[in-house]
């Protein structure tokens, strides 16, 4: 066997069994020396980790709302009739797990759309609207909306008519859609859960109704008032969760006729306004968890089989290393099969593939399609030599890649013709600028190391999603835009949607 391959074996096996012996031996000696805290406290990670979970869940289904709202925004900006403010609230009632929406101007007027049908509602009196504030979607809770009398939590989404605030859509979900979510079986069956803020206030209830501390509007103040030696953990507990931390604390509520509850209560952030899932779960709950840790036998058998899994880990993360290598190779060979030699740009399919893996994967942020074609390069190739028309080519690629975000996808598509796709343009004075700036660019291209030449281009400009919602139709509004350049004397750029003086009959 050759020296290579003894070091290769040595790497690849004899190393890594000494590192699983290694490790075997120092889990003994920790497992000898670990301590009833260590598992206390991975006893309440796992019960975090549970709420978290449920944070998460909660947070995931007010933001849908939210993003419905947000949808609609933006084509109630672009009116307000009657009409089409009933069916936009009607539209939103069927396709969200809102019980009622309600399209109303500023001061609460409006009309409001529920499974029961469609009517004019005026929250103007109500306090919750006086919280509104700026002009950014925010989320609030009310314990009357106003119209059916629920409580409710609400999604506030403004109408925004360019900078001035229009109106709001208001978007209403039960409370009850939030405890039906939370499944007990995770904890035991005396379990209850809430949603709170930061203050205290209670907004959503479930689970344990036989226990003392179910469906308090203060749970909170109701614990302290119970025990004085709760107040220390209370007030902890409020710091924390006003820090947007997780956590977990110890209560005892002793009640008449001297029966009491030990409670752990588990809190985790929804990260929507200042709202948290906390859950009462028994204290001897979390000392079941806790106890499973230390039997020794279990404990054994799980660190074992941690070591093994290091161990085969081990052994798989070598693999990768010489998976990754091979991989790296291949992806050079890649990103050649993607480049334009002659630019080092994409070429055009990878150009087109990059486009749509981008429209994608963000269909609803805005960006921007330039095609352009150098003005008479056929002229250049027949006066100059194609050598030099190579040169204008190359020259032209490099300084566009370089005047660009590497963000951007810039290819070539054809002989002369080029495409600069220019991602997240959030406004049209974003728009605006980017089309002066590729203009500009034009104005003082030269190419040639001996004899300067002052190219020039047609360029047409489409946007998108406005223009086209797909890379086809996108490139079928900038193409037709580039021939309108073309048409007005080359040299210059059109927006898709600009006419000539031939179409305009001028």
């Amino acid at each position: 066997m050759s020296k290579n391959r003894v070091k290769d074996t040595i790497l690849r096996w004899f190393i890594p069994f000494t590192v699983l012996l290694v490790m075997i031996v120092f889990m003994l000696v920790q497992f000898m020396g670990a301590t009833r805290k260590t598992e206390r406290r991975e006893a309440e990670d796992e019960l975090v980790a549970i709420a978290k979970g449920y944070a998460w869940q909660i947070n995931r289904e007010l933001s849908r709302l939210a993003a419905s709202g947000e949808a609609a925004s933006v084509l109630a900006s672009e009116f307000m009739t009657a009409e089409k403010t009933e069916e936009m609230a009607e539209s939103l009632v069927g396709i969200t797990d809102a019980y009622m929406v309600l399209v109303c101007d500023r001061s609460g007027k409006g009309v409001a759309a529920s499974v029961l049908g469609t009517s004019e509602a005026d929250i103007g009196e109500q306090e919750y609207l006086n919280h509104i504030s700026g002009n950014k979607q925010q989320f609030l809770y009310t314990k009357a909306d106003g119209i059916t009398g629920q409580d409710s939590f609400v999604s506030v989404t403004p109408i925004l008519r360019g900078s001035v605030l229009a109106g709001y859509i208001m978007m209403y979900y039960a409370p009850i859609n939030f405890t039906d979510m939370i499944k007990r079986v995770e904890f035991d069956m005396d379990a209850f859960y809430t949603i709170v803020d930061t203050e205290g206030t209670v907004m959503a209830f479930g689970g344990k109704t036989k226990s003392e501390l179910y469906n308090r509007s203060d749970l909170f103040g109701y614990i302290q008032r119970k025990r004085e030696d709760n107040s220390e953990t209370v007030e902890d507990m409020l710091a924390k969760m006003q820090g947007g931390n997780t956590g977990i604390g110890y209560v005892e509520a002793t009640h008449s006729g001297g029966a009491g509850e030990h409670r752990a209560l588990v809190y985790a952030p929804v990260e929507i306004s200042d709202w948290y899932v906390l859950i009462g779960v028994n204290e001897d709950y979390v000392g079941r968890v806790e106890a499973r840790g230390w039997l020794e036998s279990r404990n054994m058998i799980y660190k074992l089989i941690t070591a093994i899994l290091i161990f085969l880990g081990t052994l798989v993360v070598i693999n990768i290393a010489c998976r990754l290598r091979d991989n790296e190779k291949s992806k050079q060979l890649e990103n050649k099969a993607d480049t334009d030699l002659l630019t080092e740009l994409s070429n055009k399919v990878a150009t087109e593939r990059k486009i749509k893996e981008y429209i994608a994967a963000h269909p609803n942020e805005q960006a921007l399609m330039f095609v352009l074609d150098i003005d008479n390069f056929k002229k250049i190739n027949d006066t100059m030599g194609h050598a030099f028309g190579d040169e204008v080519l190359r020259t032209l690629g490099h300084q566009i890649r370089a005047e660009f975000r590497a963000s951007d996808i810039i290819g070539r598509t054809g002989g002369d013709e080029f495409i600069i796709f220019l991602r997240n343009i959030n406004s049209e004075e974003i728009v605006r600028r980017e089309a002066k700036r590729v203009e500009r660019f034009f104005q003082g291209f030269q190419a040639g190391d001996y004899v300067k030449y002052s190219a020039t281009a047609s360029i047409g400009a489409a946007l998108y999603p406005r223009d086209g919602k797909d890379f086809q139709t996108l490139y079928k509004a900038a193409d037709h835009a580039l021939y309108t350049a073309k048409r007005r004397g080359k040299n210059q750029m059109a927006f898709f949607g600009d006419l000539s003086e031939k179409e305009t009959g001028k």
